[in-house]
């Protein structure tokens, strides 16, 4: 049982009343990881009370390596479910409820504990009656800025990082879309809570690594064929449902046309990311949406 008497630590909130410790959580999903991928995450033991893995892979043979760790919940139906699908399975699990604060995180992530401790030690010196995420600043190894104190107000952040507040989540009744599967559901996400009138923050002086897609030789990721038709998919599903016409079609016509200039600028196999985006749309318009059937 934890001490409930308040020594200085960042994870006890200013109160009269007996204090208990926040509650931290995070959630992993893994999908095809490497031996090191999964050895990763021995880190955050000692950041987080409870370490949720989904695990994804079609063919599990993660499970002996996993073993290796301790205080985790794992979870797999032997095929891929998809990033929306994974997360609302634990944020419906007992102990998930139990916790403050959800940390999602993909295995390509590089969460360091300075890092995780300083945004822990930033939500607890704030008011969260008005907050749905905080999110560390992403480096995708080509954007390097110096940490600084400063939170900033966003529109969304991306699914990797982010420490949702449980309590406004559950109370609002908010949950990932599973019709994206894979792209864009995190932007859903905190299109639901800033309608709901909480708000999403970065906080810059914790920094979390990304790799985001294969190096192109430019600061624009190469994506796999697939990802792009989850991309382009997904963008005109999230349109149709968040705007009214003339701002939809707008929308799809400007990122239609900034795609396939970089795939044809930046990208390799760009005949076949061409054409996969012609089955992305009609697939759309024929409501085919969650897993590519291919």
């Amino acid at each position: 049982m934890k001490e409930t008497t308040m020594p200085k630590n960042p994870r006890y909130k200013n109160s009269n009343k007996l204090l208990r410790p926040t509650q931290y959580g995070v959630a992993i999903i893994l999908y095809n990881p490497t031996k090191e991928q999964i050895l990763k995450i021995k880190e955050y033991n000692t950041c987080f009370e409870k370490i949720f893995i989904f695990d994804n892979s079609e063919h599990n043979h993660n499970k002996s390596y996993i073993n290796s760790l301790k205080d985790y919940y794992y979870y797999s139906e032997n095929e891929n479910k998809g990033l929306p699908y994974a997360l609302n399975y634990i944020l419906e699990t007992d102990e998930c409820k139990e916790l403050d604060f959800l940390c999602t995180l993909d295995q390509d992530s590089t969460f360091k504990s300075e890092d995780i401790l300083n945004i822990q030690s930033k939500i607890n010196s704030m008011d969260n009656k008005c907050l749905g995420i905080i999110a560390p600043y992403i480096n995708y190894g080509y954007n390097h800025k110096k940490k600084t104190n400063k939170l900033i107000e966003k529109k969304w952040v991306i699914t990797s990082g982010s420490f949702i507040y449980l309590k406004n989540l559950y109370n609002m009744n908010l949950r990932y879309d599973e019709n994206y599967f894979l792209d864009r559901a995190e932007v859903d996400l905190c299109k639901q809570i800033i309608r709901s009138n909480k708000k999403i923050f970065m906080y810059y002086n914790s920094t979390l690594y990304q790799r985001l897609g294969e190096d192109s030789g430019y600061k624009h990721p190469n994506h796999n064929v697939l990802r792009h038709y989850y991309i382009f998919r997904n963008r005109f599903y999230f349109n149709n449902k968040w705007y009214g016409m003339i701002k939809k079609c707008a929308l799809n016509f400007l990122q239609t046309l900034n795609h396939i200039t970089k795939i044809v600028l930046f990208e390799d196999e760009k005949i076949k990311k061409i054409k996969i985006l012609r089955i992305a749309y009609i697939d759309y318009k024929n409501y085919e949406m969650g897993k590519y059937k291919c």
